[in-house]
């Protein structure tokens, strides 16, 4: 984060962090950047409009004086100071956005002062190590009844695992959708993504990457399908509509893959481990093995099944808990999906928009 500041320097040198476009202009302009990374980065810009404005009259406070007086000095811990008012100063503008009637805060932020949902968070984040299904632990000790507690959740905090929670996955299976026709090519499945996704080719590499296979079949302890293997040799990890995040490995940095994969399933055999939740998880016999996600805890999973990874099905658990089956490869099932080709069944509408994670 690194704030600046134009101001008024006719006279005398201006200082590291400010700039002058015209020195009797009347605006000045206080600028600061976040990286954002992560989904739980992503959740607050996905609840915000391109641009996001303002008017002078809707909110009151010291912050922008003080930050453009101190963003002048040069002095110890100088920095620090001017991160944290940054900070400051987007709260202060947030919190008096989304009280407007025309901001329409998304589930999360509206009902973090419930008198659940904010218990239930106190506990999460009091001791975040008390079960591997945090979520389940702070609902059953807040008192909601096991049967109400997805659909609850879900509806009373937006609240996704991401950001320290998971869906069950405990509703019937709704169905298995099929393409017209399942494709095996790896180039044509791709060709029909970066057709239904066209911002997606701004991404593409210019080489074909190499990609130590080997080692992320060790890892996984199985091959992945041709269509994903191919994905992964043409283009990164990318998000698509700051909705969907398809992981895909680096070259040099398989293991980042490895680790993050294990970690998921680790996390979703533990939410599923009751008796008669869901479907086994990798890498029991045709378990689930997780290659993409939602910023909102859907889960886009192979059911390894068949004589090999090309014979896999992708399986959704969305994250109201319905899930289902698509009988095609993950490539194809995103050609679709984006292209509106298929019944959401418990997914939003997918904004087209493409970027690198």
């Amino acid at each position: 984060m690194r704030p600046h500041v134009g101001h008024d320097h006719s006279g005398g040198d201006l200082d590291v962090r400010t700039w002058v476009h015209d020195p009797q202009g009347p605006a000045v302009l206080i600028s600061g950047t976040y990286q954002v990374g992560g989904e739980v980065s992503r959740r607050l810009p996905a609840a915000l409009p391109h641009v996001l404005r303002l008017p002078g009259d809707a909110w009151h406070g010291p912050l922008p004086a003080l930050l453009s007086e101190e963003v002048v000095r040069d002095q110890p811990g100088q920095e620090i100071v001017l991160d944290r008012l940054l900070d400051l100063l987007l709260i202060t503008v947030l919190r008096a956005w989304f009280s407007r009637p025309e901001a329409g805060p998304p589930g999360w932020y509206a009902t973090r002062s419930g008198p659940v949902v904010r218990p239930a968070l106190t506990l999460l984040h009091d001791d975040p190590a008390h079960d591997r299904e945090p979520n389940t632990a702070a609902i059953v000790r807040v008192g909601i009844p096991r049967g109400q507690r997805e659909s609850w959740w879900a509806r009373s905090s937006g609240m996704s695992d991401a950001c320290g929670t998971l869906r069950f996955m405990d509703d019937e299976l709704v169905g298995t959708q099929s393409p017209q026709r399942r494709m095996t090519d790896p180039e044509e499945a791709l060709a029909l993504l970066e057709r239904a996704v066209p911002g997606l080719t701004d991404l593409r590499r210019p080489a074909r990457a190499v990609i130590d296979w080997a080692g992320v079949e060790e890892g996984l302890g199985t091959p992945l399908p041709s269509d994903v293997t191919h994905l992964a040799e043409w283009y990164p990890t990318f998000d698509i509509g700051g909705f969907l995040l398809v992981r895909l490995p680096e070259p040099g940095e398989e293991d980042r893959m490895v680790h993050g994969t294990r970690d998921t399933l680790a996390t979703l055999a533990a939410a599923w481990s009751e008796p008669g939740l869901g479907l086994p998880i990798h890498p029991a016999p045709g378990g689930l093995l997780p290659w993409g996600e939602s910023c909102d805890s859907d889960k886009f999973m192979w059911r390894t099944t068949g004589p090999t990874p090309q014979d896999w099905v992708v399986t959704v658990a969305s994250r109201g808990g319905a899930w289902w089956h698509y009988a095609g490869g993950a490539v194809q099932f995103l050609a679709e999906y984006c292209a509106g080709l298929l019944e959401p069944w418990g997914l939003p509408p997918i904004d087209l928009e493409v970027l690198p994670s």
